[in-house]
């Protein structure tokens, strides 16, 4: 064998070698590329989950308002508190597994308004574990209740902007009084003194 062949074959190795490489990096790059965009739709499907999780809970925590602001005025007493409910925390174990898949594809607003999500998800946490102390204590604190809604306003806008959004999402800073006025008007949620007086149960 002479010494070009030799090195012609050495060449040709070197050759199918790199290509090889280079189209398994690009494989990969695409299948990660492709990961990313899954995982993205899926945190945008959890996200509007999140949402309606947010407007039934509002919805229950509506009712339990009003029977705390009658409790609290002695009206009807036993038959209020029949019907107090806490709802139960929303559930973010998917989200945050879509999440950690698709956080560096994420903008630096989108990462922003996620930890303010999952540190909203915390406060949630804090309120329904204070009043279910409350509740066994025999008591409800119609502020407490409140706060709770708050929370979940904040939680309900934050998403659904997020989730509407998506990579053109930019975190509006609002008062929480503001975001809350905003969602209730939206759900037609109404805690006046009116809207509660004027609610009944029926007693059987």
């Amino acid at each position: 064998m002479d010494c070009s062949s030799f090195f012609g074959g050495v060449v040709a190795t070197l050759i199918g070698v790199f290509s090889t490489v280079l189209v398994t990096k690009k494989v990969e790059t695409l299948k990660h590329e492709l990961e990313s965009k899954k995982a993205l739709k899926r945190l945008y499907i959890e996200l509007a989950d999140l949402c309606e999780e947010c407007k039934d809970n509002l919805s229950e925590l509506k009712d339990t308002y009003y029977r705390t602001w009658h409790i609290e005025k002695g009206y009807q007493v036993d038959a209020m508190w029949a019907g107090v409910s806490i709802p139960k925390p929303p559930n973010t174990m998917i989200l945050e597994s879509h999440i950690d898949k698709s956080f560096e594809d994420l903008t630096k607003e989108q990462r922003i308004g996620i930890r303010a999500i999952l540190h909203l998800c915390r406060q949630i946490d804090n309120s329904i574990t204070s009043l279910t102390r409350q509740m066994g204590d025999g008591k409800i604190s119609s502020v407490s209740v409140k706060n709770y809604m708050s929370i979940l306003c904040a939680l309900y806008h934050l998403s659904l902007n997020m989730k509407e959004q998506e990579g053109r999402f930019v975190k509006i800073n609002k008062r929480p009084e503001d975001v809350q006025e905003s969602v209730f008007k939206s759900l037609g949620i109404d805690l006046s003194c009116d809207a509660c007086a004027g609610y009944q149960v029926v007693v059987s």
